[in-house]
């Protein structure tokens, strides 16, 4: 599969090509795969500060 974007803005397309360029690779097979569950997974903050993980989740 590939993945394709259209852009009214080239500023906008420079924006989203960069944003790529700091992805995984995993994420970006996602997105080329158009698996955007598993993208979603992938793009998901796992750090333990975060509020899904953090002492308040429980509240």
């Amino acid at each position: 599969m590939e993945f394709h974007q259209e852009f009214n803005d080239v500023l906008q397309a420079i924006y989203f090509e960069k944003k790529l360029k700091g992805w995984t690779r995993a994420k970006k097979k996602a997105l080329i795969d158009g698996d955007f569950d598993r993208l979603q997974i992938l793009s998901e903050c796992r750090n333990a500060t975060h509020y899904k993980y953090g002492p308040e989740k429980g509240k």
